[in-house]
């Protein structure tokens, strides 16, 4: 009940806007929320062509390892299906797009888990499965980054975990794509309403950490932050009521992603 789909649009008709009733109100009081653009209008800052050396091998038909590295979203949590998950989305728009290339993608996350405690397990323990050496022994050409729970970092603390998460990737000869975070629930994200756009200190500094490197950036945050005018209230792509994406916001990370690879 916490994740309802848009009603449908029968022959003849356009939607123009949709009544949402929060599943935690009292239902006295319901909001609209007009159609004003599509998903295809919304501006993210994604950015196409900074994996020359991941874009070359796969042109090349050469094998490519890829990794997605992350928490309980990464290792699908609370997708409808293990197909649904947005590493298996990914994977299969991948090879439908470059089916001549031998494409392989792994997971390889830990629900609760943030970054910090796969780099110094010693310093920040508390998750078994932690462990960089699990990324370093995969391999990897390409590492996709997915750390919800990094959100309480500072831009000065952002600087420094992603500062050490790129020079053990250059030291692995792999490239990176970070991924911006989806929305949580709006207590979590300091929101008054479903229309506010991202401020968390983490998301921006990714933003200008990606920039200033001049690193991949699947920018998934904007895809929430445009929901609304898409008539749609972000909530409602929240399973859990709390912090895990439906299929659709599975989807979104994966979209974003193949932006990447233009």
């Amino acid at each position: 009940m916490t994740i309802p789909l848009p009603p449908p649009v029968g022959p003849g008709e356009v939607r123009v806007a949709n009544v949402f009733v929060d599943y935690h109100g009292d239902g006295a009081n319901a909001d609209i929320f007009p159609v004003e653009e599509t998903a295809d209008e919304a501006s993210t800052q994604t950015t196409p062509g900074r994996i020359p050396n991941t874009l070359a091998k796969i042109r090349a038909g050469r094998p490519v390892k890829m990794v997605c590295w992350g928490d309980s979203v990464t290792a699908g949590g609370d997708a409808g299906t293990p197909s649904t998950r947005y590493p298996a989305v990914f994977e299969k728009r991948l090879k439908a797009k470059y089916p001549d290339a031998p494409i392989e993608v792994e997971t390889i996350a830990v629900g609760g888990s943030h970054s910090r405690q796969w780099l110094w397990p010693d310093r920040f323990p508390g998750r078994p499965g932690c462990d960089w050496q699990r990324i370093a022994e995969a391999r990897p050409d390409l590492v996709t980054i997915e750390f919800v729970n990094d959100a309480s970092l500072s831009p000065e603390q952002v600087d420094e975990v992603y500062g050490e998460i790129l020079g053990r990737l250059e030291a692995l000869q792999a490239e990176v794509i970070l991924i911006t975070s989806h929305f949580t629930m709006p207590s979590m994200m300091g929101f008054r309403s479903l229309r506010e756009p991202e401020r968390r200190p983490y998301v921006l500094a990714l933003r200008k950490f990606a920039e200033s490197r001049g690193l991949a950036l699947a920018d998934a945050t904007a895809r929430w932050e445009h929901l609304f005018k898409e008539g749609i209230p972000y909530v409602t792509l929240l399973r859990n009521g709390i912090n895990h994406p439906d299929d659709r916001g599975h989807a979104m990370f994966a979209d974003e992603l193949m932006g990447c690879f233009e």
